[in-house]
């Protein structure tokens, strides 16, 4: 199954058929989608911190950009194309970087995160079908069905490799 498949599947039934849902039209999903950005973008921040240059941090703090910005436009009622578009990019850097890489962990509940966003906003006639990047991060932690359990499954990770400096998560509530 693919992404777009997964999304037609997702808990918004006839939504998804609906061009350029924005922010106030997904209800009460939309507070969870935007407390799992929240996840992301904390998340690739503290990465970013920690980690240093490398191969890939600058490519990571450009998505990470884009992705905030997407977020602000499509809080401000922009359409969801916006939003998968910046997801997709910041999934496509963390695809380069290496199981191996002492960050992986970390990245292994980014790229869930992005994931668990993308499973809960709707697919819209106006987004076009792409084929997914490879990505080894992909799969290895089940799908968060909350902001919460990503920022637990971060702050374990924090714990497990103090070594790294890598900041916790603050846990939503919701």
């Amino acid at each position: 199954m693919n992404r777009r498949e997964a999304m037609k599947l997702g808990g918004l039934g006839a939504a998804a058929a609906v061009t350029g849902l924005s922010f106030e039209t997904l209800g009460c999903n939309s507070q969870n989608i935007e407390n799992l950005i929240n996840v992301i973008l904390q998340g690739t921040s503290n990465v970013l911190a920690s980690a240093g240059q490398t191969a890939w941090s600058a490519e990571l703090a450009k998505a990470e950009q884009a992705l905030a910005s997407a977020e602000t436009t499509w809080k401000a009622g922009g359409a969801v194309a916006i939003l998968t578009d910046a997801l997709n990019a910041v999934e496509a850097v963390t695809a380069v970087i290496p199981l191996t890489e002492p960050y992986s962990p970390f990245i292994d509940v980014i790229v869930t995160a992005i994931e668990s966003v993308l499973a809960l906003l709707p697919a819209t006639t106006n987004v076009q079908a792409r084929p997914m990047v490879a990505n080894a991060h992909r799969g290895r932690i089940a799908a968060f069905k909350s902001a919460r359990q990503g920022a637990q499954q971060w702050n374990k990770a924090a714990e497990a490799l103090p070594a790294l400096h890598v900041a916790k998560l603050h846990v939503p509530v919701i």
